[in-house]
């Protein structure tokens, strides 16, 4: 099966624990500055959103987690596709939302850069709770034959989503409380 072919149908669901994710994250967010998300184009909004670039962490606990989230994806891609992949990070980032925060429609596709070999996830950290189905719900873009539809998940505190970097994705407004997201990049090749 060749699968840059198919790489944007599809989407992986799974959990992480976080109890040694958090401790971390929290960290660098209480030590480093957020980005000023007002002169920077992301798809992060709201007026009580903050986001943090992690890419450039130095530490044993960060690498330690990353090759963590590396071995979950390995775990959920070879039960999916029943291949072994080799996996480089590329990029990372905490996205904090409170009440009406969300994220617009997007993908990971930087200009005319080729992803069609590199994957995105997003960890759930922390999310408030839900008023109804949906409410700050993660949505996502599938093509079936001819058609484009509209899908959400419901994420809990240790939801992980893996899927292609450039599926257009985004988060419904959210409700009271925080929303947190822990967000990576991988370029990924089959392992010989």
């Amino acid at each position: 099966m060749n699968l840059s072919k198919h790489m944007s149908n599809w989407i992986i669901k799974s959990k992480i624990r976080l109890d040694e994710v958090l401790p971390i994250i929290d960290n660098f967010t209480d030590e480093d500055k957020a980005i000023d998300l007002s002169t920077n184009l992301r798809s992060t909004k709201g007026k009580n959103s903050q986001q943090w670039q992690l890419f450039n962490k130095n530490s044993n606990e960060w690498e330690s987690l990353v090759q963590a989230l590396k071995d979950k994806c390995k775990l959920e891609w070879k039960k999916r596709f029943d291949k072994d992949i080799k996996l480089a990070c590329v990029g990372a980032w905490t996205v904090k939302g409170e009440e009406y925060s969300y994220h617009t429609l997007h993908s990971h596709q930087k200009g005319k850069t080729d992803v069609s070999n590199r994957i995105s996830t997003v960890a759930y950290l922390r999310m408030p709770k839900r008023r109804w189905d949906g409410d700050g719900a993660f949505y996502f873009v599938l093509q079936e034959d001819e058609n484009l539809l509209s899908y959400h998940i419901d994420p809990e505190p240790g939801t992980f989503i893996i899927m292609p970097s450039d599926m257009l994705h985004g988060a419904y407004p959210q409700p009271s409380g925080t929303r947190q997201t822990l967000n990576l990049d991988f370029e990924w090749r089959e392992n010989e």
